[in-house]
């Protein structure tokens, strides 16, 4: 917030805190609470992030997370229907940053490959096609993915059996998203508690994805969007809607 306020997206007044301590918020407190690392790994450090990723689409990072609370599946009218959803598939571009969540109703190797498709789909409507996965082994070392992989052209790299810090970056991506996407539903939640549930964690996720590929400013001054689109420009703020709030 202090970054938007600086680059006078939002009121330049925040700036007020910049070297004060800021107001507490109840759901922020909750909502991004987290075990703390009781010890430092120490070594070398080795990037995943390569040079030869210098554009949007040369490598992107996949995961899954699972839920333990089904959620509502996203819908714009009609009855509510049956199924509920158990997971997501998150994508993280490693030059841009990107991020693309694909809701799972299962972790089964055909919604799976339904998420590829998604996320292939956001990044050739932006004009970029993907030419290399980063991914942990399990549904992605399946023969049906890699004879996806294999049919357009791409290739993949996997991560060492046990070795999940190998995919770090969509890893992080997925702690952030959680925890915002815990905030916001904890928020909507004290000021509408008869109508906000815990179902609604899907449309959460979903909006804490969308609030950083917008809002989420670099060293550079600049959002995940702006650099897959190669802009300058913010979008206008003004169409930024609270979750949970009714007008």
């Amino acid at each position: 917030m202090l970054k938007l306020a600086e680059l006078g997206i939002i009121p330049k007044e925040l700036l007020y805190f910049k070297d004060k301590l800021a107001p507490i918020c109840v759901s922020c407190a909750f909502g991004t609470a987290h075990k703390k690392q009781t010890r430092n790994k120490k070594g070398k450090r080795h990037e995943i992030r390569s040079k030869k990723d210098d554009a949007p689409g040369k490598c992107v990072s996949m995961d899954q997370l699972i839920s333990a609370q089904p959620g509502l599946i996203p819908q714009f009218g009609g009855h509510l229907a049956r199924e509920r959803i158990w997971a997501a598939n998150a994508a993280v571009d490693h030059f841009a940053n990107v991020i693309k969540v694909a809701l799972m109703k299962t972790t089964s190797q055909a919604e799976t490959l339904d998420a590829k498709l998604a996320t292939e789909k956001f990044f050739k409507d932006h004009g970029y096609d993907i030419e290399r996965w980063h991914a942990d082994n399990g549904r992605y070392a399946e023969v049906d993915f890699k004879e996806a992989v294999k049919e357009l052209e791409q290739s993949i790299k996997y991560c060492g059996v046990g070795a999940h810090h190998q995919n770090g970056i969509v890893e992080a991506a997925i702690k952030r998203l959680t925890l915002r996407a815990r905030t916001l539903l904890l928020h909507a939640k004290r000021y509408w508690p008869e109508a906000i549930t815990t179902m609604f964690w899907p449309y959460t996720l979903l909006a804490a994805c969308d609030a950083h590929n917008n809002w989420s400013v670099d060293k550079d001054g600049k959002t995940p969007m702006m650099k897959l689109l190669n802009l300058d420009i913010f979008p206008e703020i003004k169409f930024e809607h609270t979750f949970g709030c009714p007008v």
